[in-house]
């Protein structure tokens, strides 16, 4: 219960109202928005969800281009176990919502606004009068039951009762017709005041270029969307790119708009039928990935993206997933050109050949059980042990080349038996000592041996062995 103007307050009773909207607004409840936070989704709080009814949960997932946000219908999903309603990205309709936005803050468009305020403003007084008639006549109705109730007679205690009865029916009629007016009055916007209509037509021209000032914060954006939104409903046609949206304004008035959300595969696009028929026709009619590609952005076809233009590799990749030949205009693997004959028919499919196993394999049966046969592995080059065979000897000898011509003009014939494997530190010795006999120069070769015992003989009186040069 609260008792007005009883003691002195520190703050007014409509600053202590608006304190209590705020508050109940900031909330992080289902049936507030919540206060206005820093991530990059800003319609957080006002999209609600067009199957359930429910506002949708922003959640941010980080990518290379920072945090990306998602709107999604969980309600159901946590409380009752149902499968969620829908989900989008938050991209596309924040675009929307910010053009509407600032289209809607222009100054023609501001202008415009303020007239039809005015119009508005108009019929409001229109039906504030009428309220005020309907309070005085039940005034009147309430005056007039008390004049007769002092009138009658004490003795006529009958007519005294029912006059009492109409007295307070009429002052009940008249609390009643009170506090509905006072809800009205709160419900209606307040009104602005010449001093502020000529703020905001200074603030008009200036609004696009606030809101993209770097100075300008998330929450700032968030804050200005709230003042002039109400709420977003979105309502998804299945898994499909079709969304339809309705954004409510503050004064109650609605927009909608058909949009398109990016989704995750190209069989969810709502005119997949017909892009798959228009690739088949146009795959048979000989032209190639990049042509197919700039023909589909010409007729309107966009990617699941929202992309203008299809990459030809994403056509050629379709073409083959439809199972249309036409549509290999180029094999990556082979770098071979275009697949499409000049007499226009289609060769059979080139068969493997019949040796086995292939040249470009790493290795074969005949190898394998070649090599099973020794047991053990290669040591130093000082173990008994017979190495595996190469498995070149495992091929046909349609496979191997009967000859080989070498640099000088020799020709020579392929060795009948494998080569014998060295062990890797072996390798590693030829290695260092081949490259010290190259680079004489080099920390550890011959000759800076030598000149070292010459230095050392030098000091000592002795004359310096000569290195041999085996």
């Amino acid at each position: 219960m609260r008792i007005e103007d009883a003691l002195p307050a520190y703050i007014s009773v409509e600053q202590y109202e608006r304190n209590l909207a705020r508050l109940a607004a900031n909330r992080a409840r289902a049936e507030s928005p919540g206060a206005p936070r820093e991530g990059p989704a800003l319609l957080g709080g006002l999209v609600v969800c067009g199957i359930c009814g429910h506002r949708l949960q922003v959640n941010y997932e980080a990518s290379g281009q920072g945090l990306t946000g998602r709107y999604c219908c969980h309600r159901r999903h946590h409380t009752y176990g149902e499968p969620r309603c829908q989900q989008m990205a938050a991209r596309f309709i924040d675009d929307h919502v910010v053009a509407q936005v600032l289209s809607a803050l222009a100054p023609a468009a501001l202008e415009l606004s303020v007239t039809a305020a005015a119009q508005v403003e108009t019929r409001r007084a229109e039906v504030d009068r009428i309220w005020r008639q309907r309070l005085e006549r039940a005034d009147f109705a309430c005056d007039r039951a008390r004049r007769q109730y002092q009138l009658a007679e004490p003795e006529n205690r009958l007519v005294a009762r029912q006059l009492e009865r109409e007295w307070e029916a009429a002052l009940a009629e008249r609390a009643h017709l009170g506090e509905e007016y006072e809800r009205y009055q709160r419900q209606r916007p307040a009104r602005l005041s010449a001093a502020e209509l000529a703020a905001i037509r200074a603030l008009a021209g200036d609004i696009p270029a606030l809101w993209a000032a770097p100075t300008t914060t998330v929450a700032d954006r968030k804050r200005l969307l709230r003042a002039v939104i109400e709420s977003v409903q979105v309502t998804a046609e299945g898994a499909t790119e079709r969304v339809q949206a309705t954004v409510t304004w503050a004064g109650g008035h609605q927009s909608r708009a058909a949009l398109s959300r990016p989704v995750a595969r190209i069989d969810q696009l709502s005119y997949y039928p017909a892009l798959t028929e228009r690739i088949s026709a146009l795959a048979r009619q000989g032209l190639d990935s990049t042509a197919i590609a700039g023909q589909l952005a010409a007729e309107g076809f966009r990617t699941p993206r929202l992309h203008d233009r299809f990459h030809p590799a994403e056509i050629q990749h379709l073409i083959r997933r439809l199972g249309l030949r036409p549509g290999l205009d180029h094999d990556h693997c082979t770098d071979q050109g275009s697949l499409i004959p000049a007499s226009g028919g289609w060769p059979p499919w080139p068969a493997r050949s019949a040796c086995q196993p292939r040249p470009c394999s790493g290795g074969s049966d005949a190898a394998g059980s070649a090599a099973g046969k020794t047991p053990g592995r290669l040591t130093g080059g000082s173990s008994p042990q017979t190495p595996p065979k190469s498995n070149a000897s495992a091929r046909c000898t349609s496979c191997r080349p009967a000859t080989t011509t070498g640099a000088a003009g020799l020709t020579t014939a392929p060795r009948s038996t494998p080569r014998r494997t060295r062990s890797p530190a072996i390798m590693k010795e030829k290695t260092y000592a081949a490259r010290t006999e190259a680079n004489p120069s080099r920390p550890g070769s011959a000759r800076m041996r030598t000149a070292g015992a010459g230095r050392r003989s030098a000091r000592s009186g002795r004359r310096p062995a000569r290195a041999s040069r085996g």
